[in-house]
């Protein structure tokens, strides 16, 4: 829906009114959100869960995509947290090294199941997006998902997190 029409205000915009309803006001018919499915692979319980483990995940974690999908905003969090542990998973990392922050690339999508049963907070800061595939995945297998009020993530708040602004840091809103 947010790609047919949406008002954003997580980050400050030229044209706040997104969506192809904004930029071709003489559209004719009837347009109609696919949503997207998706289907458990493996069971999970809570006990797999690492708790205070955080997890992001994103193709690329380098250039435009760094700042796009919120890696710089999720690597400044896991600075201010060292006592939880945090993982990046894509290709391309060449940032700071930490103490609790593993990256992980070039993984089958098998180990990366296993890599959202194994963490609580699944965390999706993008500025811009479409529709958040790992953030539905990450929630399929438990995650408690934290994400960015911006295009196809959801405006509403019905479980986990959902920061209304961006700022770094995000984590001080409350």
């Amino acid at each position: 829906e947010s790609l047919i029409f949406s008002e954003e205000s997580f980050v400050p915009l030229k044209y706040p009114s997104q969506g192809i309803h904004s930029f071709n006001k003489n559209i004719k018919g009837h347009i109609e959100a696919i949503y997207c499915g998706f289907e458990s692979q493996k069971k999970w319980s809570i006990s797999d869960k690492q708790k205070n483990s955080f997890l992001s995940v994103s193709t690329n974690l380098f250039g435009m995509d760094f700042v796009r999908k919120g890696i710089d905003t999720f690597i400044a969090i896991a600075e201010d947290f060292p006592q939880h542990h945090f993982t990046l998973v894509g290709n391309g990392y060449s940032g700071k090294k930490l103490e609790n922050l593993t990256i992980m690339s070039e993984i089958s999508y098998d180990e990366l199941i296993d890599i959202y049963i194994k963490h609580q907070f699944y965390v999706q800061l993008s500025i811009a997006e479409g529709f958040p595939n790992a953030l539905a995945e990450a929630m399929l297998y438990g995650c408690i998902p934290i994400g960015s009020s911006v295009f196809g993530i959801v405006k509403k708040r019905v479980a986990g997190f959902i920061p209304q602004a961006y700022s770094i840091p995000l984590y001080t809103l409350g």
